[in-house]
Formats: structure tokens, sequence, C-alpha cells
């Protein structure tokens, strides 16, 4: 059974080739919004790997990412994609089960309720036996709410003896399933925890299925066919699986909103079911696929040391597009992000960052407080075109300064972190030329503004969270 998812500025003058990258054309260059340094790998499944596949293959799946109106999590704006050309992922797999035989479901609803249902369904001719295995929580109450998926009122189980066969063998169609690395699931909201397993057996073959996403039809959902790992993001299969479920127990939870569409972590996985065969981890394919980006490959003192990936499930439900960020290493202090398009495991382009600012940040005194003061290494230098100017906007109004337009609302935004507290974070504007410090805490946070060589006035109130100001060169700019 599928497991439950639940889920140095010296190097920069003195190496000009470093900032090659930044200097390619408009369609290859750096960019990033501003997130985290990369999670950790999470542990591989026990079973060895599948050979690497073809150089474009097939299809794709993160924490949500940052929200972009917040001064805490800033983020650059997604590039425009590219269209997504019409059928499936290259590598793509379509299981024809033939007729159904028989199918088990079992439903688990955890949040604001606690809910399990077994059902089994036994083709008989034209119909379907249904059975009603086990059966726990729900009641006539069961379902009510905003989000509930479905119509209360009925007593918990009390669904149909029979159903027409017609319902139940659109299940037997599987495709836009991709080899997958690992379990996969999304989460588009709180306190709704469906967890599924969906075993069918049909006339020419047999499979598993299993989600524990409350994303749009339950994608992704993760199916074991011969001992194989796919996914499955589109949802198809949870589309054709609802009215099914409906039938079979009216008070079970859809998620076929459209509002459950959500922003997926590609890269995220969990380890498969022991003796189940996976692909390469998809981190390694895109971080090869990075490398091999002619603009990045063109910078060979510069690897990629990190990338992240999502999928908006919204417009791109088989993810074969993805919105990615790659972490390019500078020096043993010092990395850029850069904001690629990607299609089908292949780095189509990337956004430019302004190679200027990029020095001037990484030279300048507020950097090297932030070394200073925290255990982050390499600092990663986040670049934003800020698309909302939001950030842009409020510093100019608590300067007094005229609130710019849209093309002066960019920003470089950097992090880090310390085991003694929380150094402050930097957004720096280069249209104002100056750095908003978003507060940090603790002995970090001391530290950090003693590295700057902070006025006394500063030093002595340090917990009064208020907006501070500096220039790059250290000068705290006062705020009327």
């Amino acid at each position: 059974m599928l497991p439950r998812m639940v889920s140095s500025a010296r190097a920069l003058h003195a190496q000009p080739a470093l900032l090659a990258l930044c200097l390619a054309c408009a369609t290859s260059a750096c960019s990033e919004r501003r997130r985290a340094p990369p999670p950790p790998e999470p542990p591989g499944p026990t079973t060895p790997p599948e050979p690497p596949g073809p150089t474009t293959p097939a299809s794709p799946t993160s924490p949500t990412p940052p929200n972009p109106t917040s001064p805490t999590s800033p983020t650059s704006p997604t590039p425009p994609n590219p269209t997504t050309p019409p059928g499936p992922a290259p590598g793509a797999t379509r299981i024809e089960l033939g007729p159904i035989e028989s199918v088990a479901i079992e439903y688990h609803h955890t949040g604001w309720d606690n809910v399990r249902r077994s059902f089994t369904l036994e083709r008989a001719g034209t119909r379907f036996r249904v059975t009603t295995n086990a059966s726990q929580g729900g009641g006539p109450d069961a379902g009510a709410g905003a989000d509930a998926g479905a119509d209360a009122g009925a007593d918990a189980g009390a669904g149909p003896t029979e159903l027409d066969a017609a319902a139940v063998d659109a299940l037997a169609t599987l495709d836009e399933l991709v080899p997958s690395d690992g379990l996969k699931d999304c989460n588009s909201h709180t306190d709704d925890y469906p967890e599924l397993t969906v075993r069918l057996r049909g006339a020419l073959a047999t499979a598993e299925l299993g989600s524990s996403s409350n994303c749009r039809h339950f994608a992704p959902w993760n199916v074991v066919h011969d001992g194989r790992l796919l996914v499955q993001f589109s949802g198809a299969f949870g589309a054709a699986l609802e009215p099914v479920l409906r039938a079979v127990d009216p008070q079970i939870r859809l998620t076929d909103r459209e509002s459950h569409a959500a922003v997926l972590d590609f890269l995220e996985r969990r380890p498969a079911p022991s003796g189940v065969r996976v692909a390469e981890p998809f981190r390694e394919r895109l971080t090869r696929a990075a490398a091999a980006a002619p603009a990045v490959r063109g910078a060979p003192d510069r690897p990629v040391i990190g990338v992240t990936a999502w999928c908006k499930t919204a417009d791109n439900p088989t993810c074969r597009r993805l919105d990615a960020r790659l972490t390019l290493g500078l020096d043993a202090d010092f990395a850029v992000e850069t904001e690629a398009e990607v299609l089908d495991f292949e780095v189509r382009s990337l956004v430019p960052v302004p190679t200027a600012g990029l020095a001037k940040l990484a030279a300048s005194p507020v950097e090297r407080a932030l070394l200073a003061s925290s255990k982050t290494r390499p600092l990663v230098l986040r670049f934003s075109r800020g698309d909302d100017c939001s950030q842009a906007q409020r510093s100019a109004k608590d300067l007094g300064l005229p609130v710019p337009g849209p093309s002066d609302c960019a920003y470089w935004f950097t992090s880090a972190a310390a085991d003694d507290g929380q150094p402050p974070s930097v957004f720096y504007l280069p249209a104002l030329d100056v750095a908003f410090l978003r507060p940090g805490g603790g002995a970090a946070e001391a530290r950090f503004y003693r590295a700057l060589g902070a006025p006394p006035e500063v030093l002595a109130d340090l917990t009064n969270i208020r907006r501070r100001y500096v220039r790059l060169d250290g000068t705290f700019v006062p705020s009327p």
C-alpha cells in the first residue's frame, strides 16, 4: 500500500569572468526571487533509481512560494512562461487496464473531522455491487461547512448498493503518467487532509493509486504499476473518480473546486514504497539541465549550487512548464539566484540581473555586516523586478521621497541565519539608493549593527521594531 502523505566582493572585482553570466543576452542571464537557501534533498528511496531517461523527458511537481505582498517574504515575479505545447509530456505513459473487474477504495479525512470509509466495487454484468467495508465518523452533520465538497444529510455510508458500470469503467484508462522520483502531494489550504488509496483490477492490468492532496481533483496522484512509481499531475484520474466517490457516499469531501488549484513544489518528494522502482531524482536532473544551459555553461566559474522549481497547476495542470530558481556560486561568500523558464526539464531562458548592482551590493558594508553576524555561507543575493512596487513605494513614503514608478521598483533581497538570533534582512532599492533593514532579533541582530558601525542611538534601541534605512556604505538614513 502507498504510505500516507501528510508532507566575496574581492573575487567579484578580481575575477571579471565571474560576471560573464549576467552580461549574457536578455534571454540568458540571472535573477531570482527571495527564498531561503534550497532545502536539503529529502532522503531518497531505499531501492536503486532507474537509469536516466531521455534528455527531454516527462513531466513534473514545492512548499508554496513566498507571499509576494509580504515584506517578510519578497519574491521575484515569475517571468512569462513559454506556451506549453499540446499533448502529453515526452516520455509520458498511458495504461489501459481493460474493463474494470473490481475497485477497492480506502478514504480517510482529517482536519475538522475524522472520517474513514472503505468500499469494494465488484462487477456484476452491467452493474457494480458496492460493499461498505468500514465506516467511521461522519453522521447527519458531516460535510456541513463552507468547504464541504458534497452535500450533507445522509447517514454515514448510506450510499447505493449498486452502480452503473459506465461510471466505474471511466477509471480504466490512466494517462499523462510520468516516471516519478518519489511520492508527491499538494496542499492548497489547511484543516482539510484527505487520504485516498484506490486499487484497480482490470481485465488487462492492475494499478494502485494514492493521494494525500487537497488540491484540485486530489492531484497529484501517485501510481504504482508493474513495480514502477509514476505520477499524474493533472488530476484526470481524480476527476473521473469523484462521481464514483459522490455516488458511494455523498459525505466524502471532494476537491473539485477551481480554488483548489495550487502552486506545487516540483522537487519535493518522500520515499517510495519498499521495492518500487523510481526515476532519477528530479533535483539532480534539473541541476544537470541548468548546468547545460548556454548562459551557465559559458561561465564555468559560476557553478549551479542549488535549484528550486514550482508548478502553477491552475494554468499548467500537467506540470510540463516550471517556474525555477537557480542558485549560482560567485565565491565562498556570495551566490546569486537566477529566475528560469523550464519546459520538459529544459532550461529555456534566464532573467537578466543588473551586473553593476550585483558587484556594488556584494562589496558593501551592509552585506559584509550580514556575513559577520551570521553562519550562512554563501549569502544568496536575490534580485526582484518588483512588479507590485509595494516595497519600493512603502520605503519611499517612509523616507518622504517621491514614490517610484513601475520601472523603478526593483530590489535586492538578502537574508541570513544564526544560532543566537536572527540578523536583519536587507532590501536594497537601487532607485532610492537605500536599503531597508527588516528587524531580526537576539544577539545576531546586535552583532550585525555593531559590525555595521551603527550609531549609539540605534544600538540602544534595537527592540523598537520600526523601519530602519541605511545607505550601502553604512550611513543610516533618518525617516520622518
